[in-house]
């Protein structure tokens, strides 16, 4: 028996697909505001969002598949920003996504969901960290895992304390510090990489 094609254009099976993950992580988001992040299932998510649990594991492999896919877009330029000169535009906008949402981005950040959150983060630095040349290796330098782990779990720190509100600080500045934090530790913990004489992006 011949396998089954779509014989939709691509453009229209992509909208198709972008309107259901939306619609899936718009009804994830809702739920955790409505009961927090321990109660969500990917049953829940499906029903909110008007879709079968077969189409929701088509998408996602779990509620935290969901977070997490979630969230890289959205920490991936703060993690980045470690290699540049300045802090980069994207991560103010980051920040300024975090801003705007910030009862959600609590209850990420300092609830349950915390492990995935970090372990979000901490992914998208050691993709950063693998990006330096090599070889970078010294006596006591950590496993690059822990190096993210650190840098993540600081970050965090800042931004959930950030969100609270009692601060007054803009999201350009709290980009600025987590930039500056992020390079000073990233040159603590292995060393200044071979930077050109332009950025802090390593030569090739």
């Amino acid at each position: 028996m011949s396998a089954v094609t779509d014989s939709r254009p691509p453009e229209t099976v992509d909208r198709r697909v972008r309107r259901t993950r939306s619609a899936i992580v718009s009804a994830f988001n809702r739920l955790i505001l409505e009961g927090g992040y321990a109660s969500v299932t990917p049953a829940a998510i499906a029903a909110a969002a008007g879709v079968g649990r077969s189409t929701f594991y088509e998408h996602f492999g779990g509620v935290d598949d969901v977070l997490g896919q979630t969230l890289a877009t959205i920490l991936s330029p703060l993690a980045a920003g470690c290699l540049e000169d300045t802090a980069p535009e994207q991560s103010s906008r980051a920040l300024e996504h975090f801003w705007r949402n910030r009862r959600l981005g609590r209850a990420l950040i300092s609830g349950p969901a915390y492990r995935v959150v970090l372990r979000a983060f901490a992914a998208e630095f050691e993709l950063v960290l693998a990006r330096l040349p090599g070889p970078r290796s010294r006596d006591d330098n950590l496993r690059p895992e822990l190096i993210a782990l650190q840098l993540a779990a600081g970050q965090l720190a800042l931004i959930d304390a950030w969100l609270l509100g009692r601060s007054g600080h803009s999201p350009a500045q709290i980009a600025r510090a987590l930039h500056a934090s992020g390079c000073a530790s990233v040159m603590a913990l292995i060393g200044p990489p071979p930077f050109d004489g332009h950025s802090r992006k390593p030569t090739r």
